[in-house]
């Protein structure tokens, strides 16, 4: 029997818990804030989180940490999947290899690189092979800056912006100054705003953050899910059919690609790799086009797609981690079948 952690996870890892309950000796223990968090039904043990919040961010981070620890140490955890306030835990990997716990998650040094977005690019620009599928960007504190480059280098409405470090993209925003009529009640403007706009927000950040300016990039949106195994690599491609279907595929070109970003970066757990593509008028998706969009060192919201595939990079990560690599085929993860999967809305009753 194998312990293991989620903590403050996305609700759909739900099913790739299930799946790991239901194929592996595996006791299961995940904790979240929400004491009516989905997975809760799905975990053998749910723990409604209760650390003390502080003022003070140092205090209250090592209170979480003091908090992960006493978890581990209570239901003798063996693998933690760390999702949340993960710089903080691995700052302290250390306090968690004392008692015998594997971190699923980078190091602190990898998290420091990957948190900044620019600094990805930069290092990724040194790699020859991989230096055609950067973004044009730039980083910037000056609304001047932007003006320049709208004027000299890009097109109308084809820049974006966003913080140079943040998760899940919550700052983008594209920049659209197309004339607004009644057309634009038939979408959200929730991601766009105007060149006046986004000068107002670069010049007005403190000197701490900084704005990366990017070229905007065409759709669909290709979501890598990637792991170096013990037995091999593994690049699982999705994209969005339409809004509920997902296209489930090998592409050995994309494989590549992600497997020198690997190797670059030095990444050794499940991160998820974004690409678009590169905007021409005659929308044409081509490799020669691809562009990298975001790497998050994770296990991504919408692997549990690829659960009905009998594919669960989560669970090849555990058979590594407890040296059991014959009870999964590497050739399973490449070059396989495309398939077309999608969800349905699934009530759940919850013991609380």
């Amino acid at each position: 029997m194998y312990n293991i952690y989620f903590n403050q996870w996305f609700s759909s890892i739900a099913w790739v818990i299930k799946d790991i309950k239901e194929s592996l000796d595996a006791y299961i223990v995940g904790s979240s804030r929400n004491k009516y968090h989905a997975y809760r039904e799905y975990v053998d043990t749910f723990i409604v989180e209760d650390w003390n919040e502080s003022k003070y961010t140092k205090i209250s981070m090592r209170n979480y940490v003091d908090f992960c620890i006493n978890i581990c140490k209570k239901y003798d955890i063996n693998i933690f999947f760390v999702k949340k306030h993960s710089k903080y835990i691995m700052k302290n990997q250390k306090e968690f290899d004392d008692i015998g716990v594997t971190l699923i998650c980078e190091n602190i040094n990898t998290l420091d690189l990957l948190s900044n977005k620019s600094n990805v690019y930069d290092i990724l620009n040194k790699e020859n092979r991989l230096q055609q599928y950067i973004p044009s960007y730039t980083v910037s504190n000056n609304g001047n800056e932007l003006l320049q480059l709208l004027s000299n280098n890009f097109g109308k409405n084809n820049l974006i912006l966003k913080f140079n470090e943040d998760e899940g993209g919550a700052s983008f925003r594209a920049i659209n100054d197309d004339m607004i009529s009644y057309k634009s009640l038939y979408k959200f403007r929730v991601n766009e705003i105007t060149t006046p706009e986004a000068v107002n927000i670069i010049n007005s950040i403190d000197d701490k953050s900084r704005i990366i300016i990017m070229e905007k990039l065409d759709s669909p949106e290709i979501s890598v899910d990637c792991y170096n195994s013990k037995n091999g690599f593994i690049a699982i491609c999705r994209n969005k059919e339409d809004s509920r279907v997902e296209k489930i595929y090998f592409n050995k070109e994309i494989y590549n690609i992600c497997k020198i970003i690997a190797e670059t970066l030095n990444l050794r757990y499940p991160f998820n790799v974004q690409f678009r593509y590169k905007h021409n008028d005659d929308n044409e998706q081509t490799l020669d086009n691809l562009r990298i969009l975001e790497i998050n060192p994770r296990i991504s919201g919408g692997i549990y797609y690829e659960i009905l595939e009998n594919k669960n990079i989560a669970k090849v990560c555990i058979l590594d981690a407890i040296c059991d690599t014959d009870k999964y085929n590497i050739v399973d993860y490449v070059d396989f079948k495309t398939t077309y999967n999608t969800h349905l809305e699934m009530p759940i009753h919850l013991e609380v």
